[in-house]
């Protein structure tokens, strides 16, 4: 076992308190009082650490502390990153949101202005699913559009599922695509 010189004349040993305990309960039981005394008081007190030990300690806990405090602040500023960064996606979101209202608005306005000048051209639908962009914008907004028809448009002689209207015409919240 480790031992360490504490003076000239006095040397100490470690001991495991379990076997120390052992040791008392045999001299108490054979009655050898001052031994059963002595360890006692030994195991009254609390045990020392050997001072090298405890300055090491005091050590790797400060670097542990250390490296702690600089991980809690590398994930706050990482939370505040997220934040900003989701709050941008938001506007954006929205942003891009009243952009594809308004395409499909101006769209629509111009297939009534054209149809109602007696002209004919392509449905809004027609029109909408030929414009790259704006599939791409919705499949940003609404992920799963494809499994979800209602909010696709109806087909023209197909009434809406939500206003009963024929075709798409935005009438409702199920005739929008957004």
């Amino acid at each position: 076992m480790p031992t360490e010189n504490r003076s000239s004349n006095t040397e100490m040993v470690s001991v495991p308190r379990d076997l120390l305990k052992k040791w008392q309960r045999c001299a108490l039981r054979w009655k050898i009082d001052i031994i059963g005394i002595e360890i006692m008081d030994v195991l009254a007190k609390p045990a020392e650490p050997h001072q090298g030990e405890v300055e090491r300690l005091r050590s790797v806990l400060g670097e542990a502390k250390g490296e702690y405090d600089r991980s809690a602040n590398r994930v706050k500023q990482l939370q505040a990153d997220l934040t900003a960064l989701d709050e941008k996606l938001d506007r954006t979101q929205d942003l891009l949101r009243s952009m594809v209202y308004d395409y499909r608005s101006v769209v629509q306005a111009g297939y009534d202005k054209i149809t109602g000048l007696g002209s004919d051209c392509d449905s809004v639908d027609k029109m909408l699913a030929d414009n790259p962009h704006y599939q791409k914008a919705l499949a940003l907004l609404i992920p799963d559009l494809e499994s979800r028809p209602e909010e696709r448009g109806t087909p023209e002689t197909e009434p809406c599922s939500g206003c009963g209207t024929p075709g798409y015409t935005g009438n409702c919240d199920k005739c929008l695509p957004y």
